[in-house]
């Protein structure tokens, strides 16, 4: 091979990698690179060690509490029990512990790509199906989308309500709930849901798995429930070898189950696990609220009525606020938005032009804690790409305010006696 034909296929293998990987940052400030074919930790399950020798993971089939025979068995039983503040998963019927507590999920990441990462259990949590209903298998009736999403009797055609006792609800935290994405879930047999967790397609596993899952020589390989399901068979997925099967319903509820969903990756912090390469465990951000500024606000010694806002200890006031005050100092800047481009336009020295928005007093539409979005809007300054940090509140954009002192050159104090913030057009920017 020729060496310049070596370094165009060594580019292009770099790019597909650096397409399917993106890095995170943590509050920590660090910045961690999640991958395909890396391992995460993200919530918790109860898990099961059977008395054989290979792992299976107890959940819930059919029945409105946590009540399940394994391997079809009906003479073990499962409960969720409450010890103190600790969830266990009671077993009765056969010798061994009698409380198997949280676990740990394990996750194999699929697919990274803007932010979100498609994860897929790594070990299955249950043995189910699809109860024949209605004359028919269905993804959008099963009891397994409603237990694993927690809907209730109104969502699947069993009428079984797992409106409480649901994967969903044990296996996340309500931050960790608000990490997960929800996803449109196609098949071609059944109506659209909107689902956080669902479970993989035939073109999904084609495309993952075109080989079967290579899986430690350890781990036991499954054979796995496909969404697939049509009126009349239900659709598997047999890890070892990849291939794709119908299955016959009266043995379809023995086929294993593991989920899938969409993570929004800006909202966990990744850390990696010791002694597991790649691999990361998940610690969830908190979600950003914005408080309403209590401290008062100075221009040039004069007090205005800015609206403002404390985000993450750090002061946002509204962009047009800023510019209206500032019009006509040496600071002054104009402030636009495209709505062509959807872009924030700030031009230096130029004067500013009002749309009647500036200035509104603090009523019952700005009082209270509100929830910011960031915007993720391209910001040009004098015509260049420009990074602030700015959100969305209500319909209007807040920048830091000491990016924006910093870009304008303007002094911003603050007094610790009167708690006052203060800005000084006369006097430059100073860190």
């Amino acid at each position: 091979m020729r060496p310049f034909t070596k370094t165009v296929g060594m580019i292009f293998v770099l790019c597909l990698i650096l397409l399917n990987s993106v890095a995170v940052g943590n509050a920590a400030k660090e910045n961690v690179r999640l991958s395909t074919g890396n391992t995460l930790y993200f919530g918790n399950y109860f898990w099961y060690w059977p008395i054989d020798y290979h792992f299976s993971p107890i959940g819930l089939w059919d029945a409105p509490l946590m009540d399940v025979g394994i391997y079809g068995t009906p003479e073990e039983s499962f409960q969720v029990a409450k010890v103190g503040e600790t969830y266990y998963l009671r077993r009765d019927g056969r010798p061994g512990p009698d409380y198997y507590p949280l676990a740990p999920l394990k996750w194999r990441v699929l697919s990274v790509r803007d932010h979100a990462a498609l994860l897929l259990s790594d070990r299955p949590l249950l043995r189910a199906g699809f109860p024949a209903q209605k004359g028919k298998l269905d993804w959008a009736e099963s009891t397994v989308r409603s237990w694993l999403n927690g809907y209730g009797p109104g969502e699947n055609a069993s009428g079984k309500d797992y409106s409480t006792y649901n994967f969903m609800t044990f296996g996340f935290s309500e931050s960790e709930r608000s990490a997960i994405q929800q996803t449109i879930v196609k098949t071609k047999s059944s109506r659209d849901t909107a689902d956080k967790v669902f479970l993989l397609s035939q073109e999904e596993v084609r495309a993952y798995f075109p080989k079967g899952v290579a899986k430690n020589p350890d781990q036991p390989k499954y054979s796995l429930m496909l969404r697939d399901a049509t009126k009349t068979q239900g659709i598997s997925f047999e890890e070892g070898s990849g291939n794709i099967y119908p299955t016959n319903p009266e043995y379809f509820f023995s086929e294993w189950v593991k989920p899938a969903l969409y993570i929004d990756l800006s909202k966990i912090k990744l850390t990696p696990v010791p002694g597991e390469p790649g691999a990361f465990a998940e610690d969830v951000v908190p979600p950003l609220v914005a408080m309403p500024t209590a401290s008062a606000v100075y221009v040039n010694g004069a007090s205005v009525s800015l609206v403002a806002y404390t985000i993450d200890q750090e002061n946002y006031i509204k962009l047009r606020d800023v510019a209206y005050v500032l019009n006509g100092t040496r600071v002054q800047f104009d402030a636009a938005w495209d709505f062509t481009a959807k872009m924030v336009s700030l031009a230096r020295s130029k004067a500013y032009t009002p749309d009647g928005s500036e200035m509104k007093a603090k009523g019952s539409g700005d009082s209270g804690n509100k929830t910011p979005v960031l915007n993720k809007s391209r910001i040009l300054l004098d015509g260049k790409e420009a990074e602030f940090t700015a959100y969305t509140i209500d319909g209007n954009n807040y920048f830091k305010l000491r990016e924006l002192a910093q870009a304008f050159d303007f002094h911003v104090g603050y007094d610790g006696n009167t708690k006052a913030i203060s800005i000084d057009t006369n006097k430059r920017y100073m860190e």
